[in-house]
């Protein structure tokens, strides 16, 4: 793949010449960092994959990705509609795109590791910016392939198989749309703000971008009515201008229903227009200071004021409240301090505060369609959804927590006189659930009250438990390779373990024991008791921490 890449590269050289790059510079760093590629271990991929080969992986992750898009395509199979089927499709695309560069986006372009190697050297910083650019469209490219080829295929057997390799083209585009509008604005990011603020915004951008693409992928298909199905150019609408999706959809109705009309000509020339602006617009204007104001960003750690001592209490306060034992409490502290100070803990963890949104739009959509009426809604029992799913926040947090850049440093754990290092695993817990948890499941309690009243408490309480059980479960099923709290690389992040609990809950558990609240319920005391059990769990996962030894460790 690597070769083929740089054939491309080769192509291109002019446009890239024209842009302000070395050309000969650009190809060998984005060589160099597909290389290094095939040599990462997938995050995606558990311990078992991590010493396989580089291109078993990358093949697994593809698998995943084509099984995700299999329903994708069977929805466009069964759509008539050519305008809504596409545009359906590249909204997942775009979205799914754009969700991996947030997710991802500290690797791949705001990534200051390779500082030490480029800054020396007489290169400058459009090249520098373009060569991250393109290894970012590379590595995107691949996974948005597996992404879109079944559905491609899919709308090749709905409308005609000449139709496949055009949604491939055009999703090149849709890629191309993903990545720019979501650069773009992070240059404008690192172009106006000063480089003390420049951490900061970033972590908190990537939050807010994860929820406006959540939000988007649940609005754009509320957009599409039924009786859009057969779209002629007075079919179109404003929000077809506006969404880029749609700009992509218009190419396809126009070439499948030979309707070339004003209105799919604008949408044609958006898609084909916009990326290059894009393009143009960031190595331009923006890739100027970007090599010098990523430059602050290889710190990972923030600087302390007086107003940071003032939280360090409120975790002090609470560890010599909630913890057990001297090691307990200054695991406690030790995770309230460094969840706080790691930016690159906020951008990988955060952005899960945006998974629930989609359950809102489930909960509140019989209302905002005129479907139900509210006092309809408080008859019915939808706030469990809300409650279970928010296990999904629990989890992400504290899987985060078992992960640092600064991974090296958990040598202190060996070099310190503890005897039971599950004292360090609770503390790492009871921190998690306090500091991010416990807000935010407050915040979800006080709206779910306002809407179903203060009978729903119990349901709220068992929902509490159960999340923090949950994410304690690996105790019931694991026996060795254990990690201890910021211990483990990002990049090598899931082990066979954790991957086993988190695809159980998710599938399996989590639903069934929501089933089993919801049928308890209908009992009277029913909820009370499940709550009961739930404790007990919980507390049975708790001493199992306790029993742990530190050979259960090794790797």
């Amino acid at each position: 793949m690597i070769n083929a890449v740089l054939w491309i590269l080769d192509r291109l050289q002019g446009l890239f010449r024209r842009l302000g790059a070395d050309y000969l510079s650009l190809r060998a760093i984005v060589e160099m960092k597909l290389l290094m590629d095939t040599r990462r271990n997938r995050s995606t991929l558990g311990r078992s994959y991590r010493n396989a080969d580089s291109s078993g992986r990358l093949w697994l992750v593809y698998a995943m990705n084509a099984f995700f898009s299999l329903f994708i395509g069977l929805l466009v199979s069964f759509i008539p509609s050519v305008m809504t089927g596409m545009t359906v499709l590249f909204t997942y695309l775009i979205v799914m795109v754009a969700l991996t560069l947030i997710t991802d986006y500290a690797e791949l372009l705001l990534d200051t590791t390779d500082n030490a190697i480029l800054l020396p050297r007489p290169v400058n910083s459009r090249t520098i910016w373009l060569s991250r650019l393109v290894h970012l469209i590379v590595y995107v490219s691949t996974l948005a392939l597996s992404m879109v080829l079944i559905p491609a295929g899919a709308a090749g057997y709905r409308f005609g198989w000449w139709l496949t390799p055009v949604v491939l083209l055009l999703s090149v585009q849709a890629v191309l749309l993903a990545v720019f509008l979501t650069t773009l604005l992070y240059l404008l990011v690192v172009r106006f703000t000063s480089e003390e603020k420049l951490k900061d915004i970033i972590a908190y951008l990537q939050v807010g971008l994860s929820l406006l693409f959540t939000v988007g992928y649940q609005v754009v298909p509320r957009l599409i009515r039924p009786q859009l199905t057969n779209l002629t150019d007075d079919g179109l609408h404003t929000w077809h201008y506006l969404t880029p999706p749609a700009w992509l959809a218009g190419v396809a109705d126009s070439l499948v229903n030979h309707v070339f009309t004003p209105g799919h000509g604008v949408l044609l020339a958006l898609a084909a227009g916009v990326p290059p602006l894009l393009l143009w617009v960031s190595s331009r204007y923006l890739a100027t200071d970007f090599t010098t104001k990523l430059t602050a960003m290889g710190s990972t750690t923030q600087v302390h004021t007086a107003r940071k001592q003032s939280r360090r209490s409120v975790g002090n306060w609470l560890a010599a409240r909630f913890t057990r034992n001297a090691t307990e409490r200054a695991s406690f502290e030790l995770s309230w301090l460094l969840t706080g100070r790691d930016r690159r803990f906020k951008t990988r963890a955060y952005p899960a505060l945006g998974f629930l949104l989609p359950m809102l739009f489930v909960v509140l959509r019989p209302i905002l369609e005129g479907e139900v009426s509210f006092e309809s809604l408080q008859e019915g029992r939808m706030y469990l959804l809300v409650i279970y799913s928010s296990q999904i926040v629990m989890g992400s947090f504290y899987m985060n927590s078992f992960q640092s850049e600064d991974f090296r440093a958990a040598w202190v754990y060996d070099a310190a006189p503890v005897a039971a290092p599950g004292d360090i695993i609770l503390g790492n817990l009871k921190a998690i659930v306090f500091k991010f948890f416990t807000p935010f499941y407050l915040v979800v309690s006080a709206g779910l009250l306002f809407v179903w009243g203060p009978q729903i408490l119990d349901d709220l309480v068992a929902g509490y438990i159960f999340a923090v059980f949950v994410t304690t479960l690996e105790a019931w099923v694991k026996s060795r390779y254990w990690k201890l709290p910021f211990s483990q690389e990002p990049k090598t992040r899931a082990d066979s373990g954790r991957t086993i609990i988190l695809m159980m809950m998710l599938f399996f558990f989590l639903p069934l024991c929501g089933l089993a609240h919801w049928g308890a319920s209908f009992v009277p005391g029913g909820t009370i008791l499940i709550a009961g059990c739930y404790a007990a769990m919980l507390w049975g996962t708790i001493q199992s921490y306790r029993k742990l030894r530190w050979e259960q460790f090794s790797e």
